[in-house]
């Protein structure tokens, strides 16, 4: 593999790991620049991290050996500094060795803000994503803190050389809009959700902290308001309508008076921290495998990495990336096997205690049915994915939906483990198919009246279609009377991958 030699060190920090072919010293700068985006990003969201995914950085010496682990597609030529790369095990950031480390932290930033929006289970529009990522992507370590929010001179010139689109144009952009893919005003949807952005936190606007502070959680919130909803909250949180903030945006775009903001140092560990050893050529030639392998499904990684599976026994890492590329070519059944392998020899890998839990168990809950069981062994072996899963990653949400599910239809439902949920369900993201998880439980242990409870509980939260027609079920069980008809409905799952 390209750059492999005896000369690379390993860093670590509380939250990230780095192979470095650099001298010590900016190795730990970046490391310590990655964990203070981090914990600003934290502090300032008041988020933590729900779905945990390890990331691993790769500091290059010679640009061509960074060049040569880039994607394809990009083609030769291409001016990069540094690429973040997710797959389902890990992620990777990828860092050339550059005279002018600004800009190369500023795309890594920006990307690396995307990754901890997935990350805490917050799922904010399209623009409040960019804008935030643009945003925190100028962040810099001052003498009395943090300072954020510095404009980035790209941006300015995108929003001074082009009208601005209506709100209600910005507002409608996902993730499918050609405006945001491909199309003509690509680079002024970046800039304006980026003015938009900087505008609310560091405009002299007049409006209210509670107003914006409001109006930003009401746009994540799950599901996603309508238009109409959204134009309605807009003009309760500020007082005004679409037209006249564009205005407003406008003015502030072409005045070029600029301030940002100041955070107190978050809570890190200090550079001269972090562990470091020595890392042995094998070790490299294999982690390298598995970047190029993430990046560019390269044949002759994916070959190393099976052969690290055999000489390299006691690593998991090799299994845990073949597995992600067997379901990146949708064969889950070997991704099963080789996270399962992966388990059996001791990887501690949070992603792949939820993404094999998240598989099996979405096997055997697809249907809601009062009468099914689970077999003992198959609730024993879930129940170990789960709490391996929560064990590592305790913060995430879906694990104990799941544990939920699993209690619901187990022939011997575990106490301890219903607790569990209950302790932490004022926390889950996803509460309506929890709650009817716990409600079947206490229909199964008689206690109709907490049931009827829960049951009434879940009437206050909008159910979707598939959590009323359970409902439904139970409800008329416990009154002895025939189900209504419903539409029968396959589950939908905010998280993307589990529906019981």
């Amino acid at each position: 593999m390209p750059g492999t030699d005896d000369k690379w060190r390993h860093f670590r920090s509380a939250n990230f790991e780095l192979y470095s072919r650099n001298s010590e010293g900016p190795s730990r700068e970046l490391l310590h620049n990655l964990e203070l985006l981090r914990g600003v990003f934290m502090e300032d969201f008041k988020l933590v991290e729900r779905r945990r995914l390890d990331v691993t950085v790769i500091f290059f010496r010679e640009e061509k050996d960074f060049h040569a682990y880039l994607p394809a597609s990009f083609g030769k030529g291409t001016n990069f500094s540094g690429l973040y790369v997710g797959s389902t095990d890990r992620s990777y950031v990828l860092v050339a060795p550059v005279d002018d480390w600004a800009s190369a932290q500023q795309l890594i930033y920006h990307e690396f803000v995307h990754h901890l929006f997935m990350v805490t289970e917050d799922e904010p529009p399209v623009w409040l994503n960019e804008g935030m990522a643009d945003l925190l992507s100028t962040i810099e370590v001052g003498s009395d803190g943090v300072q954020i929010g510095k404009p980035s001179a790209g941006r300015l010139m995108q929003i001074h050389t082009e009208k601005l689109m209506p709100l209600e144009q910005l507002f409608a952009v996902d993730q499918n809009s050609r405006v945001f893919q491909k199309g003509e005003h690509t680079g002024l949807f970046y800039a304006e959700s980026w003015a938009l952005v900087h505008y609310l936190y560091f405009g002299k606007s007049g409006l209210s902290k509670d107003g914006i502070d409001r109006f930003l959680n009401f746009v994540r919130r799950k599901p996603p308001p309508t238009a109409d909803e959204l134009r309605a909250a807009f003009r309760g949180a500020f007082s005004m309508d679409y037209p006249e903030m564009l205005k407003r945006l406008e003015h502030y775009v072409t005045s070029g008076r600029y301030s940002w903001g100041r955070r107190p140092m978050p809570k890190i560990e200090p550079a001269d921290s972090y562990a470091m050893r020595a890392v042995p050529r094998d070790e490299i030639r294999v982690r390298l495998a598995g970047v190029a392998l993430c990046v560019n499904q390269n044949p002759y990684g994916k070959l190393l990495l099976l052969e690290a599976v055999k000489n390299r026994p006691a690593d998991p890492r090799p299994l845990e990336e073949l597995g992600s590329d067997a379901l990146r070519d949708g064969d889950e059944l070997t991704a099963k096997e080789r996270w399962g392998k992966a388990l059996e020899i001791g990887s501690r890998n949070p992603a792949i205690y939820r993404e094999l839990a998240l598989m099996e168990c979405g096997g055997w809950f697809s249907q809601f049915d009062l009468d099914f069981r689970l077999p003992e062994e198959t609730a024993r072996h879930l129940r170990t994915l789960l709490q391996g899963s929560i064990k590592y990653a305790p913060e995430q949400t879906v694990a104990y939906e799941m544990l939920a599910w699993i209690e619901a239809y187990a022939a011997e439902p575990s106490i301890p483990n219903i607790n569990l949920v209950q302790t932490h369900f004022s926390a889950l993201k996803e509460k309506q198919r929890t709650l009817l998880a716990l409600a079947v439980v206490r229909f199964r242990a008689n206690d109709k009246t907490i049931a009827l409870h829960l049951l009434d509980s879940l009437d206050t939260m909008r159910p979707d279609a598939w959590v009323a027609r359970g409902m439904e079920i139970v409800r008329a069980k416990i009154e002895g009377r025939p189900v209504k008809r419903l539409p029968r409905t396959t589950p939908s799952s905010s998280h993307g991958e589990f529906a019981p």
